[in-house]
């Protein structure tokens, strides 16, 4: 019977803690054009401009943010570009760099 009250207790005191709430989404792109985004919803965009594809949406893009640009004829990427906490990625055909050294 004492066991039962201690985890009856236990709960009750982890319940009342309260947590930060942590919310993970995705989004993706795939083969010619496909895109989900965060909230799930799916599209096709063609266009072949170097484009947002993740960002803060509160911050300048300084510390996370990627871009892509893709090709008309074979609808693969042909530029990929991530800056995650202010390092630079960059794929391109050429080769990969990060911060500007191959």
């Amino acid at each position: 019977m004492f066991a039962e009250h201690f985890i009856i207790a236990t709960i009750l005191i982890f319940s009342a803690v309260q947590r930060p709430a942590v919310t993970t989404s995705e989004c993706s792109t795939w083969g010619n054009f496909h895109f989900q985004t965060f909230d799930s919803a799916k599209f096709d965009f063609t266009g072949t401009c170097r484009y947002v594809f993740a960002s803060h949406c509160k911050d300048s893009h300084q510390d996370f943010s990627i871009q892509i640009m893709r090709s008309i004829k074979a609808g693969t990427a042909i530029y990929f570009m991530a800056t995650i906490d202010g390092v630079l990625l960059e794929v391109k055909e050429s080769g990969i760099t990060v911060d500007g050294k191959t």
